[in-house]
Formats: structure tokens, sequence, C-alpha cells
């Protein structure tokens, strides 16, 4: 009987953090690698991320969660990510949203599929919105 190698599970070797400025080279990377082939997709530069993400009123970076694989080389890299928000109060364009909590993306690289990084993802996202702040109306 043939044996077969059971491979290590590249989960185990791959921690999630909150995004940090730092991760901004890495994330465009990955994001354009992504998303490369869907359709009307043009890729972001570092600048564009930074206007339509990173400056948008809504954006904490506490919901942008990274996952990070290393490798046996100790040198790490971007496996997956997940955005979970939560629209500031009454700020045009996000006013028509109500309050709602939403998870924009979840994405996890092919070669790294199947092995429980988009649930922890996930769970992650889920965690973040369950303690973020509600805003109420103030009472006059």
């Amino acid at each position: 009987m043939r044996e077969i190698a059971t491979p290590i599970r590249q989960a185990e070797k791959t921690r999630l953090r909150s995004f940090r400025i730092s991760d901004l080279p890495a994330l465009v990377r990955f994001w354009n690698d992504a998303f490369a082939d869907q359709p009307n997709f043009r890729p972001f530069s570092e600048a564009t991320f930074r206007q339509r993400i990173l400056e948008c009123p809504a954006f904490d970076p506490a919901g942008l969660v990274l996952a990070w694989h290393e490798d046996t080389s100790g040198h790490e890299m971007l496996v997956g990510l997940v955005h979970a928000f939560c629209p500031p109060p009454d700020r045009t364009p996000y006013s028509e949203w109500g309050r709602h909590h939403f998870i924009a993306v979840l994405c996890v690289a092919p070669k790294f599929r199947r092995q429980g990084i988009g649930s922890r993802l996930l769970q992650a996202a889920e965690n973040w919105l369950y303690y973020c702040p509600v805003y109420l109306a103030s009472q006059a």
C-alpha cells in the first residue's frame, strides 16, 4: 500500500491581525491579484486605495482584518482579508444605508482555501462588528 503524505495545514502558520498602514503595499498587491479576473476591474494604486478605502469616514483599521502566512524561511505573505465596517452616523453618502453593519469583502488566496482561514476571518469580522459602537440619536 502506498503511503500518502499529509500536508501541513497552512492555517496553522497563519495569523490574523488588524490592518496597519505599513501593510498597504502588500494589501494593494493582494487586492489587485485577487480581483484581476473580475469584469470591469481596474487595479488600485496605493493612492487610490487610500482615497477609496482608508480615507472613507466609515473606515476603521480594526475592521480590516488580514491573514498573514509565515513560510518555512520566516517570510510573511498576505493570504486573506476581510473588511467589515459600520457607517458613521449621519454622514453622506452613508446616511442612506441606515445603522447596519457590513462585511464588504472576504477573500482568501486560492492556494490557502479550504483550510479554515476564511472561517477565521469571518469570525474575526463578526466579533469586531459585535463590539462596534451603536450610535443613538440624541434627544432634544
